[in-house]
């Protein structure tokens, strides 16, 4: 897919007098009785201050496994600089109708997860739930780590986030990115196949040794499996594969302006970008 699962573009919007000049916005209201003799009438004004909300290219993040996003930041900045919290209804109050909980502790069994698609589930050194499923994005997958770099098919499952037609990349997806042979320790960008120069992410040619087209993987960071927070926007780029390494985390491609490295490892309880590949499986017919 040409873009992240869930992409916005950069945007600035704009709340003022509509004349372009970000001067505050009046309106004159007037009130008058009705139904009696001598209505009496008032008139008073509103006025809207002006406002202009500036967002960068941003995308949803995703927990290893979980079918569900967790909000974006602003493609811009870290921490709570970056939290969309008027879009994104992320109140304190209960009040709103999606209250996003960036403290939800372990979820411990999985269905848990399921049930609360709102919460980020925290344990920095591992999963989110309790590691017993090992195909929440592979159905075919049995085991722990039996994934090498040249396994190329990753089965879509019932939890895949991605829609009808795409899947999670499977963990060679990302080879063709590196003029080397692909091991967990690529990391010199020097040896990579790369269009042009580091500019809040890499673009890659879609072909080996610069052939083809070439596409944008842009560096949104992450949010950090201990604290559900932003980070590493716009530095590093943290992307998942359906392909389980360990019991508590996933093959991701992870990169920064100097390395890039196809076959990385992330804890399941980070939030990282999800980019889906085109899923060839057959479709049955609908009767």
């Amino acid at each position: 897919m040409q873009y992240n699962l869930g992409w916005a573009t950069a945007a600035e919007i704009r709340y003022g007098d509509g004349d372009g000049n970000d001067q505050p916005r009046s309106v004159q209201v007037r009130i008058t009785q009705v139904g009696i003799p001598d209505p009496l009438s008032k008139e008073f004004t509103i006025t809207q201050n002006s406002s202009t909300i500036t967002t960068g290219d941003n995308s949803p993040y995703y927990q290893w496994g979980r079918k569900d996003p967790m909000p974006p930041g602003d493609g811009i900045n870290n921490g709570a600089a970056g939290e969309r919290v008027l879009e994104f209804g992320m109140q304190t109050d209960g009040n709103s109708r999606y209250t996003f909980v960036m403290d939800g502790g372990r979820a411990g069994a999985m269905n848990i997860g399921v049930q609360n698609p709102n919460i980020f589930y925290l344990l920095s050194n591992g999963s989110w739930y309790d590691g017993a499923y090992v195909n929440l994005w592979d159905s075919d997958n049995t085991t722990v780590g039996a994934y090498t770099w040249t396994d190329n098919n990753a089965t879509k499952t019932v939890y895949d986030p991605n829609p009808v037609g795409w899947k999670m990349p499977p963990i060679n997806a990302w080879t063709g990115f590196m003029k080397t042979s692909v091991t967990s320790t690529n990391s010199n960008a020097s040896q990579s196949n790369v269009d042009g120069a580091f500019s809040g992410g890499w673009r890659f040619w879609s072909g080996l040794d610069g052939t083809g087209s070439s596409i944008f993987y842009p560096a949104l960071g992450h949010r950090f499996s201990s604290d559900g927070k932003l980070y590493n926007i716009p530095a590093y780029g943290h992307y998942w594969s359906a392909m389980l390494a360990s019991a508590g985390s996933g093959y991701t491609m992870r990169f920064n302006v100097a390395n890039i490295e196809p076959f990385y490892t992330g804890v399941h309880s980070n939030g990282f970008s999800v980019r889906p590949v085109r899923d060839e499986t057959p479709q049955q017919a609908q009767p």
